[in-house]
């Protein structure tokens, strides 16, 4: 999966990098700025204000998040009880 082609194919996520990587900015871009959102090498990323980590945490595209929760929850590489 090549996440950047995922994101854009996400219609909310694509509204976000499109205002990253346009000088059409108006007052969406900073909110999105406020809101944690930021561009590395193509690809969205953001930071959570109610986490202790200081890293960026990638975007997951909507139409992705089920399944990448399932693939990580049932792994067995992931092991926890209950």
């Amino acid at each position: 999966m090549e996440i950047r082609e995922e994101q854009l194919k996400d219609e909310d996520l694509r509204k976000i990098i499109h205002y990253f990587e346009n000088d059409d900015k108006d007052v969406n871009h900073a909110n999105w700025l406020e809101g944690g959102y930021l561009m590395n090498q193509g690809v969205l990323y953001r930071y959570s204000h109610d986490s202790e980590s200081e890293e960026a945490q990638l975007v997951v595209p909507s139409h992705e998040r089920d399944k990448i929760l399932k693939e990580r929850h049932d792994s067995p590489n992931v092991a926890h009880y209950g």
